[in-house]
């Protein structure tokens, strides 16, 4: 004959019917399987005639265990959606703030998972700006007019007169064939234009062609997204690069 009363099987069919909408809300397998484990407690203990037992411990501890595991989803859910969407801003518009706070994440005390997503959608963006958004301007029509009336076109423009031109035009297409043209152009004073471009420009297309330009000249890697990163490679590399400037005018 069962120890428990019908009024105690009762509440705790009550209690248990209360938690439908949170487990309709909750489609994480983890959260199912932790209110699973907690059921078949229930069940054991009502075996055992642990009805008050179950009025009192155990309904905190699956209160609480719930409301965690609530927590961390929502708050995973919800930082993966804003990540997702500072990834969409940052290819849509070339932004560099929003890329910039994506990196943000790496360095937070968030959960695992949710670095794990803004690490992906770091990455995301990072291949978007390196295999896609080419906006070059035809070489052949890029034509620079020096101070004595001599015309020069395309690769035959001097380094002077490719940085007027970048620095005098706001289309976009003919920066980056500029910058284009830059990195076959060893000479002393590009690899510090490289880095003021990178510094000056909002736009993260733009960013890594610059720091990227630079790293083929300089002959050495860092992330080409990151100016910090290049500017301290540049000073690393900046002897070595001279050295080979002054021999090829040999």
């Amino acid at each position: 004959m069962n120890k428990y009363s019908k009024e105690d099987i009762e509440k705790i069919e009550e209690y248990l019917k209360s938690k439908n909408e949170i487990i309709k809300f909750v489609l994480n397998r983890r959260i199912l399987a932790i209110i699973f484990f907690y059921v078949g407690i229930i069940s054991i203990l009502l075996m055992l005639g642990g009805g008050s037992f179950l009025n009192h411990i155990v309904k905190v501890r699956i209160d609480k265990a719930i409301s965690e595991k609530v927590d961390e989803e929502y708050s995973y859910l919800s930082h993966r959606n804003k990540i997702t969407e500072i990834g969409d801003l940052a290819i849509s518009t070339g932004k560099i703030t929003y890329y910039e706070d994506l990196i943000k994440y790496l360095d937070s005390k968030k959960q695992e998972r949710i670095l794990i997503a803004a690490k992906a959608e770091i990455l995301n963006v990072e291949s978007f700006f390196i295999f896609h958004g080419d906006q070059y301007f035809s070489e052949e029509k890029l034509e620079y007019v020096s101070s004595d009336g001599e015309i020069f076109k395309s690769y035959k423009i001097p380094t002077e007169g490719l940085i007027k031109i970048f620095r005098k035009t706001d289309n976009f297409g003919k920066k980056t064939t500029v910058l284009q043209i830059l990195q076959y152009r060893y000479e002393k004073n590009i690899p510090e234009f490289l880095l003021d471009v990178a510094f000056a420009t909002d736009n993260l297309r733009m960013r890594y062609l610059a720091l990227i330009t630079l790293q083929i000249l300089i002959d050495d890697s860092a992330n080409p997204f990151n100016y910090e990163e290049n500017k301290n490679l540049w000073q690393k590399c900046k002897e070595d690069y001279l050295i080979k400037v002054e021999k090829l005018k040999k």
